[in-house]
This record gives C-alpha cells, structure tokens and sequence, in this order.
C-alpha cells in the first residue's frame, strides 16, 4: 500500500516487478484489500488511480 500511496498510478505489471512478485500475487492481493474496503480504482481504463483509505 505504501507503493500506491506514494505513486496512485502504478499498473499490476509495475508492482509486481517492484515487489518481485507475479501478477497473479498483486491481484489476488488487490482483491483482499477491495474486499476489505481498503483500496479502490477511480478513472477510465487508460487513465486511472488507486485510492487507499
């Protein structure tokens, strides 16, 4: 969450090559904080940001 608060427009591919990590494990990730309330995308598909609360 620190990545996204510091850069909102990180992509899934960019997080997960910083966080040496597949795609796959930032996804599955993203979903438990979405499910959780903690994190939300706002934007258009090419233009977007992560909101963590």
């Amino acid at each position: 969450m620190k990545l996204l608060k510091k850069n909102p427009k990180y992509t899934i591919k960019e997080m997960s090559t910083l966080l040496d990590v597949s795609d796959k494990t930032v996804k599955r990730d993203i979903d438990v904080l979405k499910k959780e309330g903690v994190l939300y995308r706002t934007g258009s598909l090419f233009d977007s940001n992560w909101i963590v609360k």
